[in-house]
């Protein structure tokens, strides 16, 4: 399936995205590969664990391990307890 779009391609991109809108990181800037994102919390260290991981998942480089449709991760966000409430 190498070299045909795939879900888990479109999401890889839906991954990088926001990974560089939380941090300004860029994936062509990551070593020795694109993949090789540094932890979104070693960055931005307020974005809640479960929220990483739903991004560090799209962002696998074994397309196996992506999430498999944009539902399953839609799903997975939704799960995400609520944030709290911003004090005024």
């Amino acid at each position: 399936m190498e070299g045909r779009p795939q879900p888990q391609s479109e999401l890889y991109a839906l991954g990088s995205t926001l990974y560089h809108l939380l941090t300004g990181h860029k994936a062509r800037d990551n070593q020795p590969t694109i993949f090789d994102f540094p932890p979104l919390r070693s960055l931005r260290p307020e974005i809640s664990q479960p929220f990483a991981e739903i991004i560090h998942k799209a962002l696998k480089k074994n397309l196996d391990e992506r999430w498999a449709s944009a539902r399953e991760m839609e799903q997975a966000l939704l799960r995400l307890p609520p944030l709290p409430a911003a004090e005024a």
